[in-house]
Parts: C-alpha cells; structure tokens; sequence
C-alpha cells in the first residue's frame, strides 16, 4: 500500500517486515498503514502504534524493530592511499583504473557537492544524483524512487553550482548540504578528482549519494542513544541501498 502521509514524523513508527507468504496482503488489510519494498526479501512498513501494544522485541519481533546506526569513531587517514598502493595503480596509465566507466554509491551524511573533488576536468558535477532524506520539499521527484525527501539530479547540481561561480546562492537549487562532513570525506577518499596535489582512489569515477536522516526520537529512546550522538535507521539505510540500485 502506497504511503500517502507524511511518513517522517515522529508519530508515525517504522517496522522491517519479512515478506512471508501473505504478508504483503495482511500489510496491506491494515488501516494507517503503507508500506514500501526494500528488496525481494524485505518491507519497510510505516504507521502509528496502536495504544494497546509497547514498542519492544517481545511484542514486535527482533527484526521488525529497525536498529540503529552511527558514524566511525577516529578520523579518516588520507595517508592510507599511499599504503594500499592506490597512487601507484593510478600512476600506470596503460591500466586505466581511475574509476572510468564506474558509478560509486555512498549512503552517509549527505556531500559537500561544490567542492571541486566531485567535479570534472570542465568543472560540471561527476554526482549523478543525491536522495536527501531530510529535504521536506513536496515534489514530483520525490516519489520516483521513495516516499520521502528529495532526489537532485545532475543537471539540477550543474545550476546550483554555476549559480555559485556566479556568485549567487546555490542552495537555492540544491538545498542538500553535508553539515558533519564525514560523508564528503568518505567519497573525496574514495572518488576525489585530481586537485591540488590530492586524488581519491578512483577519481574516474561518478558518484550516486544518499543523505540519511536522522533517527526519530522514539527509536533513540528505545535504545538509549543521546541526542547529540548521529543515529541513523536501519530502515532508511535498507530505502536507501534500494535507491542505489534501482537509480544504477
């Protein structure tokens, strides 16, 4: 059943549902509820939780209750390029393995999309799309690939970047933005164009980012995670992973 409500708010509960024979028809039977597939095997189901039943593994099941997930802990060593011998590959043009041909997805905290490690010899953007699950904006391409937030495409990324070599607000088009910075530095490692002296591992590459949200409060509180620790959930990662897939 399509979700045709605000499935983000903090009232509405999120359950992972194994799709066992006839589950999808008894999801489906519910009143309050829609659901959505996160792969042959998986269904993100959302909805408010009837007064009469807790919020607890006994009552629910061990996989219904999405779990939650933060960042690494440390700081991530560039130097480590070096080590695994990723600049010398890079050096032996005859191997062309910078990343050609490739498109890499990342499901983090969002990207730093003006930085010029993500952009091309000509200066357009090497991201095909970003799927910002926190941008509430209310648009058609929202729901081409899920029932909530915001998906920027590539020629959306040009403008807001042009925009911004003309001085103007390029946030204005692509309202995305990494505020940890721990995702920007995930793909720039991984996928940085040659810039100033530095590159990525495969900076060939074209990327494909997902900005997670942040975990509602209910599920914080049930796994006693502190508000200011980043916690995402394990059902938007699964939308999330779906995205990359079917976007690729």
């Amino acid at each position: 059943m399509a979700c045709d409500f605000d499935i983000t708010k903090e009232n509405i509960y999120d359950y992972i549902i194994e799709d066992t024979p006839g589950a999808d028809e008894a999801i489906k039977a519910l009143s309050g509820i829609c659901s959505q597939r996160a792969d042959s095997q998986w269904i993100i189901a959302h909805g408010e939780l009837p007064d009469n039943r807790q919020l607890n593994i006994s009552s629910l099941g061990y996989f219904t209750i999405p779990k939650l997930y933060g960042l690494m802990e440390g700081d991530a060593d560039i130097s480590a390029l070096d080590e695994i011998g990723a600049l010398r590959v890079l050096g032996q043009d005859n191997l062309q393995a910078d990343g050609s041909n490739v498109l890499i997805g990342y499901v983090d905290t969002g990207i730093d999309y003006l930085n010029d490690v993500f952009k091309d010899r000509l200066g357009n953007t090497r991201i095909q799309a970003i799927w910002d699950q926190t941008d509430r904006t209310e648009t058609d391409v929202a729901n081409t690939y899920a029932h909530f937030g915001r998906v920027y495409e590539k020629d959306e990324i040009d403008r807001a970047i042009e925009a911004d070599n003309n001085g103007e607000n390029p946030y204005s088009y692509v309202a995305q933005r990494d505020t940890s910075g721990h995702g920007t530095l995930m793909a720039s490692i991984s996928a940085g164009s040659y810039t100033d002296g530095y590159v990525g591992v495969a900076p060939g590459a074209e990327l494909l980012v997902v900005k997670l949200k942040q975990s509602k409060q209910y599920l914080r509180d049930f796994f006693l995670i502190k508000d200011d620790v980043p916690a995402f959930e394990e059902s938007d990662i699964m939308l999330a992973l779906r995205f990359l897939e079917d976007y690729a």
